[in-house]
């Protein structure tokens, strides 16, 4: 029992890099998959979803990319999406038809890109992408860089609205 208090006060100490990693041994080792691990650990609730990162293009803000996908991508109704991003379901419809004028094609989602969920642009204090990128930058632990590739965004626009984000909350 001793030694587990003390491998627990080692695991607290790590990075979140770090943790990942000792995280992949013991998937490994263990023959854990990733869907298995999710639902251990997971404290979401079952019905969050995940918006990827690869549905952002240049063409779009944040809002539109994610009610677009929200609409075309799962099919849910502006009533749903509304009552996810606790907005307006007029704002959304608007948010929508906007979006489509601009870009017509359907969304990519790769498999390789990162991730988010949803109930994060409930928070109003911040825009959305200043929730997306304070979550991506501490959650995930991703550069400025990285974050400006995944949303498709110039570095300094990035680094400009994490600094504005975590002004406002303080």
């Amino acid at each position: 029992m001793s030694q587990l208090k003390n491998t627990e006060e080692e695991l607290k100490g790590l990075s979140k890099k770090e943790l990942l990693g000792v995280i992949n041994i013991l998937k490994k080792k263990f023959n854990i998959s990733s869907e298995e691990l999710q639902n251990t650990t997971s404290k979401k609730d079952l019905n969050e979803i995940e918006i990827p990162t690869s549905i952002f293009v240049k063409e779009l803000g944040s809002l539109e990319c994610i009610v677009k996908y929200l609409k075309e991508e799962l099919n849910l109704t502006y009533h749903e999406i509304a009552k996810k991003l606790q907005r307006d379901d007029r704002t959304i419809w608007g948010t929508y038809d906007h979006g489509i004028k601009k870009h017509r094609k359907k969304l990519s989602k790769k498999k390789e890109s990162y991730k988010f969920p949803v109930s994060l642009i409930k928070n109003r204090k911040l825009s959305v992408l200043e929730n997306i990128v304070k979550y991506l930058k501490e959650e995930l632990n991703l550069t400025y860089h990285e974050i400006a590739l995944c949303l498709k965004r110039n570095e300094k626009t990035v680094w400009t609205v994490y600094a504005r984000a975590r002004k406002k909350l303080k």
